[in-house]
């Protein structure tokens, strides 16, 4: 599908009827030819999801892309049935942290976010939802300062250099071990390439019940298998594995809880 198709499709499913799709498929568009002219700034739309509108800040076809694959897709249809607090590691503009809220109002929800543009994307739009703590920290291994490389994709800003890297800046850092602080019961973990490096260094990641996570093998030189290793007390279901990438769910065997 081309990028065209793909704003009429997020247009359609995301509004309320025929003519809210035209109005915000054209939105969509202008966001695209305002940033080549002005850059990428946040600008908002409104689309409807879970029987709820609401307004959301994008900036470019990337935000774009993603806000399609988490509401439209269904990229993240395999949550476990009401979670009570929810960490969204790699939050990104605030995708992920949406979809959640809508779903589950009940649930608290905790939105990291590492590089510095994204995480005032973030806050925008999560400012409308009081349930939802937004972080500007990188998980890693260590606490305190850490090294950021950004991506030529807003999306792709990691710990772990790649050959997408563009620039090195340094921001806070947080330990999966001190979120698990906050007792979530849910993770949802995207943080190009540093999965690996993050989990093998937790001593809790045992206590949470429920993951989701992408794993970026092209990135950190580990396998599907050399991570589950990390994970022996889970039941884990691969969701969809490609030479590059893959996304495992992680259910807590009962009697490791």
């Amino acid at each position: 599908m081309n990028i065209i198709g793909e704003y009429w499709e997020v247009s359609r499913i995301l509004s309320r009827n025929i003519i809210g799709a035209i109005v915000l498929f054209c939105v969509l568009l202008s966001i695209i030819f305002k940033k080549k002219i002005l850059g990428a700034k946040p600008r908002p739309i409104h689309i409807y999801f879970a029987g709820k509108k609401v307004k959301f800040y994008v900036r470019d076809s990337t935000d774009i892309i993603m806000l399609r694959g988490i509401l439209v897709e269904g990229q993240l249809e395999t949550t476990p049935l009401r979670p009570n607090i929810i960490a969204d590691l790699g939050a990104h503009i605030g995708c992920a942290s949406l979809y959640y809220v809508l779903l589950y109002p009940h649930a608290k929800i905790l939105a990291y976010e590492a590089e510095p543009d994204n995480f005032e994307v973030l806050k925008m739009n999560m400012q409308q939802f009081p349930q939802v703590q937004c972080f500007h920290r990188a998980v890693a291994s260590t606490s305190g300062k850490v090294k950021l490389w950004r991506s030529s994709s807003s999306a792709g800003n990691s710990i772990t250099r790649s050959e997408s890297s563009v620039e090195e800046i340094t921001v806070p850092g947080i330990t999966f071990d001190e979120i698990m602080l906050s007792n979530p019961d849910f993770v949802k973990c995207d943080i190009e390439g540093a999965e690996y490096e993050v989990f093998a260094n937790s001593k809790k990641s045992s206590v949470c019940a429920t993951y989701l996570i992408e794993l970026h093998s092209d990135r950190n030189n580990k396998s599907t298998s050399d991570f589950l290793s990390l994970f022996p007390n889970y039941q884990n279901k691969i969701l969809y594995q490609t030479r590059k990438r893959a996304m495992i769910l992680l259910t807590a065997n009962q009697k490791s809880m």
